[in-house]
């Protein structure tokens, strides 16, 4: 597991989720929120574009993998079953599970 450093209350803008910028897809910002997430949350750095990186590649043990999906759940406000989340390997699947959820709760929003 990765060491925790400190971290300040003036973390930099720069870590911060980015409003979407244009020509990008939903899954490219999904996928550069979550680098984001990663980053400030569990202090794992992805490098080169989000996307294929295996948590095996990052480094993510369980216990990590567990905090991992408590922040994307609160970041993205869906909720993860035990076995979706024994199912992901990538962030490319972790990306594909958030849009899956918010289409779905955004199905059943118009619905209401």
């Amino acid at each position: 597991m990765k060491s925790t450093p400190e971290r300040s209350a003036d973390t930099p803008a720069a870590d911060a989720p980015a409003a979407t910028p244009a020509g990008t897809t939903r899954r490219e910002q999904i996928l550069a929120d979550i680098a984001v997430l990663l980053r400030q949350e569990l202090q794992v750095t992805v490098t080169g574009k989000p996307g294929p990186q295996t948590f095996e590649e990052l480094d993510i043990d369980s216990l990590t993998m567990v905090e991992f999906a408590v922040a994307v759940e609160e970041r993205f406000s869906v909720s993860f079953e035990d076995r979706e989340i024994k199912n992901l390997t990538t962030l490319d699947a972790v990306a594909a599970l958030i849009e899956r959820k918010l289409a779905a709760a955004a199905g059943s929003a118009e619905r209401r």
